[in-house]
C-alpha cells in the first residue's frame, strides 16, 4: 500500500512551459480541469515542452514541490526526478561556474 502512495506522489505533478519563458515548470496534474499556473506562479503555455523537466528545470518550482512536501516527480514514462538532488546539483553546478568565472 504504500507503493501506491508513492507512484501517487510521482504523478501529483506535469511538466509545462509557462508564457514567456523556454524552461520546464512543474504545475499540479489538475491544470487540465483549470488551474491555470504552474508552481512559481507563471501562466501554462498552451504548448507541451520539448526538453525534459531534468534538463531544463525551473528550480523554484522544485522548490515550492520540495516545500509541500512533494519529493519525487515522474518526468517521463521511464524516469522519475529526486526534486531535492535535482536542486543540490544544480546548486553545485552554479557555485562551480560562479567560481569559474571570477577566477
Amino acid at each position: 500500500m504504500g507503493h501506491v502512495a508513492k507512484r501517487d506522489m510521482e504523478d501529483l505533478l506535469h511538466p509545462v512551459l509557462a508564457n514567456g519563458d523556454t524552461g520546464v515548470h512543474l504545475a499540479f496534474a489538475e491544470w487540465t480541469l483549470g488551474l491555470d499556473k504552474t508552481l512559481c506562479r507563471r501562466v501554462i503555455g498552451s504548448e507541451p515542452p520539448m526538453v525534459t523537466f531534468r534538463d531544463d528545470a525551473c528550480l523554484t518550482c522544485a522548490n515550492k514541490a520540495m516545500g509541500v512536501a512533494i519529493h519525487l516527480f515522474r518526468d517521463t514514462d521511464s524516469s522519475v526526478v529526486d526534486l531535492g538532488q535535482l536542486i543540490t546539483t544544480r546548486d553545485a553546478e552554479d557555485q562551480r561556474s560562479r567560481s569559474t568565472d571570477m577566477a
